[in-house]
């Protein structure tokens, strides 16, 4: 079967909802020809409708399924469904909220196409659209479980490659997944969200080579202010020092602390992106 390309355009309230409650889209009866034509693994892009008016990410579609209960602010507000035609997708790649104006893509060809919602878009301009949004993709993303090509040009230092493994572990695991997260004028290397709007679940500081006393510092503030759960990567050579600053200067969050050795990360990312290669090949997902 050959995959599919699709726009898909919406209020920008309606795709905070979409992304917040499981990455659920939905259409109206009228468009069931459009519904009928999806097939999972079918690319789909996200355009924001204004303010935005502009496309947010990408990702693929996985099931689909009809909906008798009320998703959307207006749905809600009015007590009845209006877009019934539903389907979950996965994301590749998102831009997050308070970037979508900075970040989001314009496209010429996209001016007049948007006015009619919802449709299918050629496969010469999904690749550019894609292309589009992976040159930005070393600025603040969040990350699905689908697996993404990365820019040929693109050699990420060993501290971004280990941000990278845990942005698509965090994906797989169905976390809502971010690096450079922002807190109180700081950035944390990476978290992962169990929803869209939630506060990090885990919290992961990189340190290689760098200051572990600023790492556990931040790991301390993202507990203090999120109860998280902390992780610290480092190298094995680090973990007796790590030991002594958790003993003393940050004995407060030392049974909240897990250190994992960079070697660990790598194992764990292999093992989740084989299990994802099966379950993709079998069409478990």
């Amino acid at each position: 079967m050959t995959m599919s390309s699709w726009l898909v355009v919406g209020r920008p309230e309606n795709w905070e909802t979409a992304f917040d409650l499981g990455n659920i889209w939905g259409l109206r009866q009228n468009q069931a020809h459009l519904w009928e034509a999806l097939a999972s693994g079918d690319i789909v892009f996200f355009y924001v409708t204004s303010p935005v008016s502009k496309i947010v990410g990408y990702g693929k579609i996985l099931s689909k399924f009809k909906q008798d209960k009320p998703l959307w602010p207006e749905e809600r507000t009015k007590g009845r469904v209006i877009w019934p035609l539903r389907f979950q997708f996965d994301i590749t790649l998102r831009f997050r909220r308070e970037e979508w104006n900075r970040l989001g893509i314009i496209h010429p060809d996209l001016r007049h196409r948007v006015r009619s919602g919802f449709q299918r878009i050629g496969d010469d301009l999904a690749e550019v659209l894609i292309g589009d949004v992976n040159k930005l993709y070393r600025e603040p993303v969040i990350v699905g479980s689908a697996l993404r090509k990365i820019p040929a040009e693109y050699k990420p230092s060993l501290h971004e490659s280990v941000k990278e493994k845990l942005l698509l572990i965090g994906g797989l695991q169905k976390f809502v997944a971010e690096k450079e997260y922002q807190m109180d004028g700081k950035r944390l290397d990476v978290t992962w969200r169990r929803v869209d709007r939630g506060a990090p679940t885990y919290v992961f500081e990189i340190q290689i080579g760098g200051n572990l006393t600023e790492g556990l510092g931040k790991l301390k503030h993202a507990f203090d202010l999120w109860n998280s759960k902390l992780y610290l990567i480092a190298k094995e050579e680090d973990r007796e020092k790590v030991r002594q600053l958790l003993e003393g200067t940050f004995h407060e969050i030392q049974p909240h602390v897990r250190f994992i050795t960079l070697e660990e990360v790598e194992q764990l990312h292999k093992l989740k992106d084989e299990l994802r290669g099966v379950e993709d090949r079998l069409g478990i997902l």
